[in-house]
């Protein structure tokens, strides 16, 4: 039987990349790890094989979760263009939801997102291993592989796990989208509650990037995040840009159309290089990419931590581990202790 799913899938919608295309579908398309340009088409950019591939109980893949997206976009199709087009900028309270809907999703789908729970599932395994000590790690490997667990083995995890790199941690579609289907509801209403402002350039070009919502940060310890962030940036096409600002204690302004500053456009396209997973995407005629740019740029880290307590504990008694597991009352699951099973789900352990 042939496997009629898709299997290559956008990560930026092309209902999104077409508004930086030229009229025969092409866009430039900047490695930001090497500073490479070549120019691609629409449908073969930010594409991910498999990305949103999930595995049903009987075994089977499906793409639904992809299919699905598609179909969000095709909805959000028309209130873009109105967004886009409008001579006055006064969204309808339908148009509002959707394209506020359409933004999280986006917030949410991409590589960045993904790495980000990975990041974060990588930091809380090495916190939870580490509170157990070597003992439970030994005694958690030999429970789930059913055998008796060697010392050295159990201490090459050990190593690995507290390693200057850290464990590596895999998160695949359908963990990913369990994580986007729980947040989608409270991120597009973080969204919704801003005050929304279209700015419409004639000569400053703006950018897409492989992470299309752009966070600009304020500069005080609380603006940062989509929650407290100065601005979040949308551009809609390559000459429309939506900034979303945070509303005062009065509460969201009405919508408007903001003067079309080359600070604006200059500080979107500074902060989508700077957010982006990995590439930048513009239209063949524009250099939207600021002179002052370092670009090729490292990889950005997705969840930074400053200080903070080294929680291993090596030498822990593997009585004293059980103990507390055995002890444990926290219905909510709030509290963080040693109480995981081998394998751990997403670790890569090293070869033996």
């Amino acid at each position: 039987m042939s496997d009629n799913r898709r299997q290559r899938h956008h990560v930026v919608p092309r209902l999104h990349l077409r508004g930086f295309a030229d009229q025969g579908g092409r866009l430039v398309q900047l490695d930001l790890g090497t500073g490479r340009r070549r120019r691609v088409s629409v449908s073969d950019a930010a594409v991910i094989k498999n990305f949103y591939t999930v595995v049903l109980p009987d075994g089977t893949a499906s793409d639904a979760w992809e299919r699905w997206l598609s179909d969000v976009e095709n909805e959000v199709a028309p209130a873009l263009r109105r967004a886009i087009g409008m001579p006055r900028f006064e969204l309808t309270a339908d148009d509002r939801i959707r394209l506020a809907r359409w933004i999280g999703l986006q917030y949410l789908r991409g590589p960045d997102n993904r790495r980000q729970i990975a990041e974060i599932a990588a930091l809380t395994l090495r916190a939870q291993v580490g509170m157990g000590g070597l003992a439970y790690l030994r005694h958690a490997m030999s429970e789930g592989s059913g055998r008796e667990v060697s010392l050295a083995e159990a201490e090459r995890v050990w190593d690995d796990i507290h390693s200057l790199k850290g464990p590596e941690v895999v998160i695949d579609g359908e963990e990913h989208l369990q994580i986007l289907a729980k947040a989608y509801h409270s991120v597009s209403q973080m969204i919704m509650n801003r005050s929304w402002c279209r700015v419409v350039y004639a000569e400053n070009p703006l950018a897409a990037s492989d992470v299309p919502v752009a966070i600009v940060p304020g500069e005080a310890y609380n603006e940062g995040g989509l929650q407290g962030a100065m601005a979040v940036a949308v551009p809609l096409d390559r000459r429309t840009l939506l900034w979303l600002e945070r509303p005062d204690w009065r509460g969201p302004r009405a919508d408007r159309d903001r003067q079309p500053r080359a600070l604006f456009a200059d500080i979107y396209n500074h902060t989508a290089i700077l957010s982006a997973e990995r590439f930048l995407y513009y239209h063949p005629d524009d250099e939207p990419v600021p002179k002052d740019a370092k670009i090729p740029r490292p990889r950005p880290d997705r969840v930074e931590v400053v200080g903070g307590l080294d929680l291993a504990n090596r030498d822990r008694p593997l009585a004293d581990a059980l103990e507390q597991i055995a002890d444990h009352c926290d219905p909510a699951g709030t509290s963080l202790i040693a109480n995981y099973s081998w394998p751990i789900p997403g670790y890569q352990p090293p070869s033996p």
